[in-house]
This record gives C-alpha cells, sequence and structure tokens, in this order.
C-alpha cells in the first residue's frame, strides 16, 4: 500500500523527518529524486534544454536541487523563478514545476508550453487535501510525489492533471493508516482450497471497515439462484 497523508500530515512527519536528518539533507533526497525521473523521461541529457520553475518554498528548493543535477550531467538548465516566471515557456525539452507546492492556497497560473512537464509532488495550483483548482496548474506529464500520496494525487479536478504520478518516500513517512491499495497488497486475502467451486463462493469482497458498512450488506444481500451467497465479504478494520 502506498502511503496517503493529508496535508497536515504530511507537514508533521517532513517536521520530523528534518529533526532527524537536516532540511538540506532531506532537500537533497528529494531534487535528486526529481532529477533522476527527469532523467528517464527524456532518455539522454546532453544539450536538453529544461525550465525549472522554481517558488519561494520547499518545493523551489527540490527545483534547484534538481536543476544543478541535470545541468551537471550535460543538460541546458534554466531556472525561472515563479514570481518572474513568463506567460509562454517556449523551446524547451522539458519543463520542471517547482513553484508551488503542498502549502499552495492562493491561485496560480502556470507558464503556457509544448514541452512534457514533471511536477514536483504536486502541479502547482491545486489544494493538496480537496484536489480543487487554484488558478490554472499546469497538465503534467509525470508528478513526482515526495514523501506519501496526498488526496489531490487520487481525487478531485487535480488528479486528472497529475499524469502519471510515481512516489519516491525518501524515508520520510514510516507508516500510514490510510493508503492507496495496489494488486501486491491484495494477493494474501483471497485462498481456495482445491475442492472450491463456485457454488461456495463465486467473489470475494473486500469492502471496507465498520465505518463504510454499504458495501458489506449490498454482499450479504447477493444470493444465487439457489440461495447461497454469491459473495464471501471481508470487512478490514478502519
Amino acid at each position: 500500500m502506498r502511503p496517503l497523508l493529508d496535508a497536515a500530515a504530511m507537514r508533521a512527519a517532513d517536521a520530523a523527518a528534518i529533526e532527524l536528518v537536516g532540511s538540506a539533507a532531506l532537500v537533497r533526497r528529494a531534487g535528486v529524486a526529481v532529477a533522476q525521473e527527469c532523467r528517464s523521461l527524456l532518455g539522454t541529457l546532453y544539450g536538453r534544454r529544461v525550465a525549472v520553475v522554481a517558488g519561494p518554498g520547499l518545493n523551489g528548493a527540490d527545483g534547484r536541487v534538481a536543476a544543478a543535477w541535470l545541468a551537471r550531467r550535460g543538460a541546458r538548465v534554466e531556472v525561472v523563478p515563479a514570481a518572474g516566471q513568463p506567460a509562454v515557456l517556449a523551446g524547451y525539452d522539458l519543463v520542471v514545476d517547482a513553484a508551488f507546492g503542498l502549502g499552495c492556497s492562493r491561485p496560480y497560473r502556470a507558464p503556457v508550453t509544448d514541452a512534457p512537464v514533471v511536477a514536483v509532488d504536486l502541479p502547482s495550483g491545486v489544494d493538496a487535501d480537496t484536489g480543487d483548482l487554484l488558478g490554472v496548474p499546469a497538465r503534467a506529464t509525470l508528478t513526482v510525489a515526495l514523501g506519501a500520496l496526498k488526496p489531490a494525487h487520487v481525487t478531485g479536478s487535480a488528479a486528472a492533471l497529475a499524469g502519471r504520478v510515481v512516489l519516491h518516500g525518501l524515508g520520510i513517512v514510516t507508516s500510514s493508516r490510510d493508503g492507496v491499495v495496489e494488486d501486491t497488497d491484495l494477493a494474501g486475502y483471497v485462498t481456495r482450497a482445491g475442492d472450491d467451486h463456485k457454488w461456495r463462493h463465486a467473489v470475494v469482497a473486500l469492502v471496507g471497515s465498520s465505518l463504510m458498512p454499504g458495501g458489506r450488506a449490498s454482499s450479504r444481500r447477493a444470493r444465487s439462484p439457489v440461495g447461497r451467497p454469491w459473495c464471501a465479504w471481508r470487512a478490514e478494520p478502519r
């Protein structure tokens, strides 16, 4: 399960990690993670033109580390301050959106570009908790989520702008009550005996928790023509 934290929980996890390893080390990890994803997207760096739109906070600091890493490996990198960004970014092979991340709380209009966009943690100009748009964010080709996923990666209008989301945990989040379930998480839930058949249980429904009983109730009501339940169900505690 990939961890998912709201903004308040993510800030607390960041603060704990900074206390443990220091802000500079954490920013360096994040920036390098972003830069490596940029290299994977471009395939080769030598001579490629990259614009990094960098804001004033930690998101911008991550972007500046990524810019330096890419430049050392042959890319032609321009760091564009978010405060003075142009309306259009043309002639680039890649644009890195590091303007505003988790703490964005005001409208933001991203520069128009025809290049692929890599968003640092979140597309700039979205509400991390609701996925609502704050202004006109860029449509990312790839979003590098840092520490944990946020609600905006999976819900609201922002989810459609995030593109492919890759998570780099950076050692920040050690545990999470909520998360995005993947196929590997479900592998151990369904076991079948050698003599199992469709009249014993045709479907296993994983239906959530005691706080969300609707799916469980529906599963129990579904019955086969001979009066046996179609579904075996399992409710996991929240």
